[in-house]
């Protein structure tokens, strides 16, 4: 980190990914498995001095587990507070609006992320429009299914839009707002 007021910890490779399960190499941990270990890793920050923890999480996966996790973490009366921002905060840039509609997973701004980070993990020769299984579209509005049953390439979106100048474009909005955030957390009275 370039903040002097952030510690930064190693990534967690492994978390919950139930809906791409259906895919080869899919490594999922159960909720409870990953719960009891990130609170373990809290309590040990607590234990450290530090009450305003950050978890940053980079797959959509997630978005329905740590809510759920900040929510018993507060059941059990724990003094310190986990913050943890969506990339629903970051404001696109107006001059890549225009790829909204390209988006979702592996689409473009997932794919020009990923290519401006790792460039030499992109094959933009292999790139293909993702489509969705129209038997599936209505009711995976209102229930939870399989991602490959949804989406059986895996991808919704199109990544033969993307770009390495997309992806920087994204990057640097994504830090700006992340930073802002960080101030947001810094300045937040854990005593109240």
């Amino acid at each position: 980190s370039k903040r002097e007021d952030v510690i930064v910890l190693p990534v967690i490779e492994c978390t919950s990914d139930t809906v791409q399960r259906g895919f080869p190499g899919c490594i999922s941990i159960r909720y409870d498995v990953i719960a009891s270990y990130l609170e373990n890793i809290f309590d040990e920050i607590r234990r450290n001095g530090i009450r305003k923890i950050v978890l940053l999480s980079f797959h959509g996966g997630n978005r329905y587990m740590i809510p759920v996790l900040q929510r018993d973490l507060l059941e059990k009366g724990k003094d310190y507070v986990v913050f943890s921002p969506s990339f629903s905060m970051v404001k696109i840039p107006e001059e890549l609006m225009e790829y909204v509609k390209y988006g979702g997973h592996a689409g473009v701004f997932e794919t020009s992320w990923l290519w401006y980070f790792y460039p030499d993990k992109v094959h933009p020769d292999k790139f293909k429009p993702g489509e969705m299984n129209e038997e599936v579209k209505f009711i995976s509005k209102f229930a939870k299914i399989d991602w490959s049953i949804k989406f059986p390439s895996g991808v919704d979106g199109d990544p033969t839009k993307a770009s390495r100048e997309i992806g920087k474009k994204l990057a640097e909005a994504f830090l700006d707002t992340i930073n802002k955030f960080l101030d947001y957390v810094r300045d937040f009275d854990v005593n109240k």
